[in-house]
């Protein structure tokens, strides 16, 4: 039984919008500031330009290949080795795990200002609700997201409303650009993880009404919407909140709410929502790409099964909700972090590179979306350049 096609160009952006803000501004921004300081907004600039580089190639093999496998169809298109689009595969699905694991222990640091309770237990139930509605059907997920999305974005605005009078004073503000990079650096290598999620879209091909020009437009409408509110907000945090107090809070956000005296139980549930948004997705995403690996032969053949009632991947959802409590059983936010992010800048390589040999083997441009062979090119440069200097930085 085949998927339904149902997605929208307003449904597929908020989708990805919503794991875009979900994975990144709400359980991360701490993290970035703790790095690089007063130099955040700078962290989320360079995390952005290789997003966008990234975006592109996405943006033209979804064009090219509108079916869900994404990151290992294109693989498997460019290089004809099942092996390679199989690990290219699991790949991906360990980063949707990872980062929804990640997003799971931001929801616990959140929930626990609302009831006391143990962060395991908070995402074990939340992780199983949300794995539950992942079943009910996509388009129903999907409404769900956009909602979602729309409370998540008031929050932002929110905190851009409530730190307006930074804006005004980033003009007097006077910092000395740092002796060493290496802050700034580690920021943008943790805020790459904020951008992620715009790939994810790709895997809703089969779900998407005419994706191979919905899903093109989606993934920079996206994309655009998180690169604007993730520099007001960075800006907003930088300068309203003392450089002591920014680099010790693991929610900074809600340290705008509070430092300027007003109760952060709005925000605190709008962030519940916002994270909440980022690991449904990530569900989605994950199941929806073993299901398509499936029915390649690069994952079991079980895993292809679809509820008949709801047109869902029943048991591909069962298991990434599995791996999902493993993985938030197991390992530290900032860990699981930079784990998603390693990860998914070398499968971005591969897909780069995929572009590059479907391009030079194929000549025919497709009918809605195509960039520059220079594009995917630069986009590996910049990604092992940016891996390079994590290496160097670590060791």
């Amino acid at each position: 039984m085949a998927l339904k096609r149902t997605l929208s160009l307003t449904l597929v952006s908020f989708y990805g919008l919503g794991t875009i803000l979900g994975a990144g501004i709400y359980a991360l921004i701490g993290e970035v500031a703790k790095e690089a300081g007063n130099f955040t907004p700078v962290s989320f600039i360079i995390a952005s330009v290789l997003a966008l580089f990234t975006a592109f190639s996405y943006a033209e093999l979804s064009a090219r290949f509108p079916q869900s496998a994404g990151s290992a169809l294109y693989v498997r298109q460019a290089f004809k080795k099942a092996w390679l689009s199989g690990l290219v595969g699991w790949l991906v699905v360990l980063t949707g795990v990872t980062s929804a694991a990640t997003i799971a222990l931001g929801f616990a640091s959140y929930f626990v200002l609302l009831l006391p309770v143990s962060p395991l237990l908070s995402v074990t139930v939340l992780v199983l609700l949300l794995g539950a509605l992942t079943l009910w059907g996509i388009r129903e997920s999907a409404t769900v997201i956009m909602v979602m999305t729309l409370i998540e974005i008031g929050g932002l605005l929110l905190i851009i409303f409530y730190g307006r009078h930074a804006f005004a004073a980033l003009g007097n503000s006077h910092w000395t650009w740092p002796s060493s990079m290496q802050g700034i650096l580690i920021g943008a290598f943790i805020a790459f993880y904020a951008y992620i999620g715009f790939e994810d879209m790709v895997n809703t091909s089969e779900e998407t009404i005419n994706p191979e020009k919905n899903l093109p437009r989606g993934i920079f409408i996206a994309l655009g919407g998180a690169m604007l509110l993730y520099l007001l907000v960075a800006i907003v945090v930088i300068i309203t909140l003392p450089t002591e107090l920014l680099t010790r809070s693991n929610m900074p956000l809600i340290e705008i709410i509070t430092y300027q005296g007003h109760s952060p139980l709005l925000f605190t549930l709008i962030a519940l929502i916002a994270i909440m948004n980022g690991i449904l997705v990530q569900i989605i995403m994950a199941s929806r790409l073993i299901y398509g690996m499936a029915k390649q032969d690069n994952a079991p053949a079980v895993f292809a099964h679809v509820y008949e009632k709801t047109h869902t991947p029943v048991y591909a959802t069962v298991l990434v909700v599995a791996m999902i409590l493993l993985f938030a059983y197991a390992l530290p936010i900032a860990t699981l972090a930079k784990l998603t992010s390693t990860i998914i800048l070398c499968v971005f390589m591969l897909v780069h590179a995929s572009l590059i040999a479907i391009k030079l083997g194929n000549r025919q441009k497709p009918s809605s979306f195509s960039v520059p062979i220079g594009i995917p090119i630069l986009a590996i440069l910049l990604t092992l350049g940016f891996l390079g200097m994590q290496l160097w930085i670590a060791h």
